[in-house]
């Protein structure tokens, strides 16, 4: 593991996988130590072209033992011997090396569906993170719909609803609960580990910005969290208004 700088001096943590062996036991515990510290992290998979490398198998490692939300942000184009380059979801462009030289250049029609699905999966996730992301997704999502076909379905006000994953030392159990409670969260009955306790809650998105500073601020950073998408609900009339002027 290495610690990068960004641009705005926050650090980010740097984790390298094999694409042949994947989640191995010391990155376990590596990522624990990042969970407790709050510190972000970004996975790069190598060792793409070697005998037996897997990308999506690897990816599924990092979520199902990390128990992380892995947003991919390259697929690579062929695998083991054949493995030449990677795709872009990003710039939609396909960079591939012959030679020693680098190329850029349009995604592979054979891989323009798959890249397509992983970008609007990718696309989707951050939505539900980041607010404008969420705005700019929602308005692709509603483009062509007129007025009037708006009033004649009688819409109702959904919100996104996530499922979010606590793990905090018993200390801060309360404040944990009552800070959840207070952004209308469903909060379930806490299960109690040997050293920290589990807390599993259904909060609205729209009250789950900003969460991360303030888990780390009552807690001293040693709580942390992890926060899916759930589905969606109707939204509670006294916050309409609210949600609708903002």
């Amino acid at each position: 593991m290495r610690q990068t700088e960004t641009p705005d001096r926050a650090l980010i943590d740097r984790m390298d996988f094999s694409g042949v062996a994947g989640v191995e036991p010391q990155s376990e515990t590596v990522w624990r130590q990042a969970n407790r510290n709050g510190v972000p992290r970004i996975c790069f998979i190598n060792k793409l072209d070697s005998l037996g490398a897997d990308f999506t198998r690897v990816v599924e490692m990092i979520e199902d033992r990390l128990g992380a939300a892995a947003l991919v942000v390259q697929l690579p184009i062929g695998v083991e011997a054949e493995f030449c380059g990677v795709i872009d979801l990003l710039s939609m462009t396909a960079r591939t090396w012959k030679d020693g030289e680098q190329i850029t250049g349009p995604v592979p029609e054979a891989l323009e569906e798959s890249a397509r699905t992983a970008r609007a999966n990718l696309v989707e996730h951050l939505a539900e993170w980041d607010s404008d992301c969420m705005n700019s997704y929602l308005d692709d999502e509603g483009e062509g719909l007129s007025s009037g076909a708006m009033v004649d379905a009688h819409p109702v006000l959904l919100e996104p609803i996530m499922k979010v994953n606590v793990t905090t030392p018993e200390d801060y159990l309360g404040s944990v609960i009552g800070d959840l409670n207070s952004r209308r969260a469903i909060v379930a009955e806490p299960s109690a580990g040997t050293f920290e306790h589990e807390v599993t809650a259904l909060a609205p998105l729209s009250e789950m910005f900003g969460y991360v500073g303030q888990l780390r601020s009552f807690s001293s950073g040693r709580a942390s969290f992890s926060m899916a998408f759930d589905g969606y609900k109707i939204a509670p009339v006294s916050h309409v208004a609210e949600m609708v002027s903002a």
